[in-house]
């Protein structure tokens, strides 16, 4: 029986990750993006551009080759970004849309406070992965300062253990204790 139960899984499996490339290829993110489509659907749009973006669609990664890395630090990706004057809105739209999403698929996204995003500290460390993205909207260049200040990008593995946080382009991260590679 799960011999004969196998196939049906895998074409099953096949189907959601065909289902997932087809969303990719329009643009849409492969699983539903509930707060950011109500936000979209509720706020103004001006200049022809969403008036909410994820964070990490406002993020462009200047070296290819640290872009696994940056994935792989990159938590608050789908944190959402509105313009200021947008905020106030997109806040009621945003808790409105939690209360009744409760469990379902509401952790993924998130609001990025505006007034507390811009008074974060801008300093990132030399080498940090901060430095290698772009980044022109001032919200979510302060968000990600703040995620990659401190997460220094080195090159070999023996640096690793120079710096209290590091990561290797290909995402290899260093153990606190033993200052060996995950």
């Amino acid at each position: 029986r799960p011999t004969l139960d196998r196939p049906a899984k895998l074409g099953q499996e096949l189907g959601a990750l065909r289902e997932e490339v087809a969303a990719l290829k329009l643009g849409r993110l492969p699983f539903p993006t509930r707060v950011l489509d109500a936000l979209n659907n509720g706020l103004l749009a001006f200049d022809q551009k969403p008036p909410a973006r994820h964070l990490a669609q406002l993020c462009e990664v200047k070296d290819e080759r640290w872009r696994p890395a940056i994935e792989v630090a990159f938590t608050r990706k789908f944190a959402i970004v509105v313009a200021p004057e947008h905020y106030e809105e997109a806040e009621r739209i945003y808790h409105e849309l939690r209360t009744e999403m409760q469990g379902r698929d509401g952790g993924r996204e998130s609001l990025i406070n505006q007034s507390k995003a811009l008074q974060l500290p801008a300093q990132r460390k030399p080498a940090s992965l901060a430095e290698k993205i772009t980044i022109r909207q001032p919200v979510a260049a302060a968000t990600v300062n703040t995620l990659f200040a401190d997460l220094v990008g080195c090159d070999r593995r023996r640096q690793l253990g120079e710096d209290e946080f590091a990561i290797l382009p290909d995402e290899l991260l260093p153990l606190e204790d033993e200052g060996e590679c995950l």
